[in-house]
C-alpha cells in the first residue's frame, strides 16, 4: 500500500460514520475520489459515484442499500416471470432464493410474503456456507429438492442476484 493510500485509509477509518449515518465517510471518500475520477457525485439516497470516462457505461455500483436493492430486484424478477405465465404469488409452491445475506433474505421474505418454511432452504445454505456468489443458488435448489415434497405440476421460482446488481430468475415446473 502506498503512503498516500494508507493516509486515506486511516482518515476514512477515523471519520465517524455509524450505520445509517454515513454522510461524513462518504464525503471523505468523494474528496479522495476527486483526484482519481472525471466526475464524482452523490445521489439522493446518499450513494457515492466516481466516474472515469463519463461517456462509458457504469460497471460497478457500490451501495450501502444492497439489502433493499437486491430484494427489490428479486421481487421485480418474480413479478416478471409470474406475469409471463399468468401466475399469482399463491401459485408458486417452491421458492429458491439466492442466499445473498441475512438482510437481503429478510427483505425478500417481506416483499414476497414468504413463510419461514419457504425461506428455510435459503437461510440454511446461508448459515452453513455463506454467500458463495453464483454457486449459492444451486445449493439452495439442492436443499429444497432434498427437503420439500415436490409434486408433478408444482410451480417454483428461482431468483438470484449477480454482479452489478443484476437479477436472474427461472420459473420451474415439476
Amino acid at each position: 500500500m502506498t503512503p498516500e493510500s494508507l493516509t486515506f485509509l486511516k482518515s476514512l477509518l477515523d471519520t465517524p460514520g455509524p450505520s445509517s449515518f454515513e454522510a461524513a465517510p462518504a464525503r471523505a471518500w468523494r474528496k479522495e475520489a476527486e483526484s482519481l475520477a472525471d466526475e464524482v457525485r452523490a445521489d439522493v439516497a446518499g450513494n457515492s459515484y466516481a466516474t472515469v470516462n463519463p461517456g462509458g457505461r457504469p460497471r460497478v455500483v457500490l451501495s450501502k442499500d444492497v439489502r433493499r436493492i437486491g430484494a427489490g430486484m428479486m421481487g421485480e424478477m418474480a413479478r416478471i416471470l409470474m406475469d409471463a405465465q399468468g401466475l399469482k404469488r399463491e401459485d408458486i409452491a417452491h421458492w429458491v432464493l439466492h442466499s445473498a445475506g441475512r438482510r437481503v433474505l429478510d427483505r425478500a421474505r417481506e416483499l414476497l410474503d414468504l413463510s419461514d418454511a419457504q425461506m428455510a432452504p435459503a437461510r440454511d445454505v446461508l448459515r452453513e456456507y455463506g454467500n458463495m456468489s453464483s454457486a449459492t443458488i444451486v445449493f439452495v435448489l439442492d436443499r429444497l429438492l432434498r427437503r420439500a415434497a415436490v409434486v408433478p405440476g408444482d410451480w417454483g421460482l428461482m431468483l438470484a442476484l449477480g454482479p452489478g446488481f443484476a437479477a436472474e430468475g427461472a420459473l420451474l415446473r415439476w
